[in-house]
């Protein structure tokens, strides 16, 4: 375990990793390909510039919106998301939203076409300025599942309490959880049937059994369905409660 506690705590200042929007990206027939659960990182340049994205649906009946930035808090940046359908283009979605790093926004955009969806991302115009900051953009099709292995990697919980590691392969859900205060660490198994993984620990003090909600590659919610202290007692978090939330820090 120890070469692997040595690579988990290189990664510590890694940023999340995801594409990098494509320019020019201006209009429908340039927009960049969206990756189903994945994040891609973009920026307006000036307010003519417009940033189209698309992304395929298929048997789904909502896409999922995560828009965020490093936009500080307090700020007036705002940006202007737009969803287009894919038959005939018509605007089905328009909201201007105002994320700070500290905020995401998550929107659920309800669909009713096979296709490919426009995401345009476009600046509010008129005396409102362009903000500068970089912004974050994730759409999940609400039937969207994963192939094996897409989780791979090293991943950072919200309230800084350990790194953890997935490895998943065709035998099942390996997950590692290596607290930062240095206590004992624990390491679970199981499988995963779409985007949940219910996972048994298998090393470390106490037992539990961990519920995994993959809400995209770079996010996940952690949850106890049962769960005892290596005392016999119970433990802090309530089962089916949310322990911690977590993202993806680095993978292969």
């Amino acid at each position: 375990m120890r070469p692997l506690v040595a690579v988990l705590l290189t990664m510590v200042s890694f940023p999340a990793m995801g594409d990098v929007e494509s320019e020019s990206n201006n209009t429908e027939n340039l927009a960049n390909t969206l990756t189903a659960g994945s994040v891609i990182t973009g920026r307006l340049s000036n307010d003519t510039d417009f940033d189209y994205y698309q992304i395929a649906s298929n048997n789904s009946d909502a896409l999922k919106i995560e828009f965020a930035s490093t936009n500080p808090t307090g700020t007036e940046n705002l940006w202007v998301l737009i969803v287009q359908r894919p038959s005939d283009n018509i605007i089905i979605f328009q909201q201007t939203l105002n994320p700070t790093s500290e905020s995401p926004i998550n929107r659920t955009v309800e669909i009713s076409e096979n296709g490919n969806y426009i995401i345009l991302i476009a600046p509010v115009g008129g005396s409102t300025p362009t903000p500068s900051e970089d912004y974050d953009l994730t759409v999940t099709p609400n039937n969207f599942q994963a192939p094996l292995s897409s989780f791979n990697g090293v991943w950072q919980d919200d309230i800084g309490s350990a790194f953890y590691s997935v490895h998943e392969g065709s035998e099942g859900v390996l997950y590692i959880e290596l607290p930062r205060d240095g206590s004992a660490w624990k390491a679970y198994l199981g499988g995963r049937q779409s985007n949940v993984a219910i996972l048994d620990q298998v090393v470390g003090p106490g037992s539990s059994r961990l519920e995994l909600t993959f809400i995209s590659t770079n996010s996940l919610e952690a949850r106890y369905l049962s769960c005892q202290t290596e005392q016999g007692g119970s433990c802090s978090v309530a089962n089916g409660e949310m322990i911690y939330t977590a993202i993806f820090v680095y993978g292969d």
